[in-house]
């Protein structure tokens, strides 16, 4: 909003948690029995889009085969890539005055990429 002729932010989100569904596949070549290296798809949700980004990486599995339930974890980076994420306009800065000619704050809507890092669990 503008204060006194300020932009000031009222609310800034850079990172975000949110469910992310992740589907993965192991290189037969780099697996053994209780580990692996492979390849993720994934698709997160946020609280007002069904499907709000997606994403790939690298992950790497390891698993206890001396368990019952052969439990393990794994552990992925990869890149994702959110839709409908919005931002100030071009000319538009917090904590600056408006742009000269601009009777109100204009916002951009567009995709934006960032680094992802999860931790998954198997019981």
């Amino acid at each position: 909003e503008v204060v006194n002729g300020i932009i000031v932010a009222k609310k800034q989100r850079k990172e975000e948690a949110r469910v992310v569904l992740e589907y993965h596949a192991l290189f037969e070549k780099w697996s053994t029995p209780t580990s692996g290296f492979g390849m993720f798809g994934a698709l997160a949700t946020t609280s007002s889009n069904v499907l709000g980004g997606v994403g790939a990486g690298f992950l790497y599995s390891w698993k206890d085969q001396n368990s019952k339930n052969n439990g393990g974890f794994s552990i992925g980076v990869g890149y994702m890539l959110d839709n409908d994420v919005k931002d100030l306009a071009d000319g538009f800065k917090v904590g600056e005055a408006l742009p000269e000619g601009e009777p109100n704050i204009r916002y951009v809507e567009e995709s934006k990429g960032s680094w992802i890092l999860f931790l998954s669990s198997n019981f």
